[in-house]
């Protein structure tokens, strides 16, 4: 969030800069989903089932449950 160029690692190292900026969008995106899941609503996922497959899914968010999230 601040002047990269300014930054001597920024300079050297433009990879680790995209690097940081994407793992740091990526974090911001868990964040909604634990803070305000409700925004989602509508939105088309992918959802991956867990057991001993690779298979994902895909589903529409319809509902939240604010009692069992």
């Amino acid at each position: 969030e601040s002047d990269e160029n300014s930054i001597p690692t920024a300079k050297e190292c433009p990879d680790i800069v995209r690097l940081v900026k994407a793992w740091a969008d990526y974090q911001d995106g868990q964040k909604i989903l634990l803070t305000t899941p409700t925004v989602l609503l509508g939105y088309r996922v992918e959802v991956y089932r867990t057991e001993g497959t690779t298979q994902w899914y895909t589903a529409v968010i319809k509902s939240y449950n604010h009692a069992n999230k």
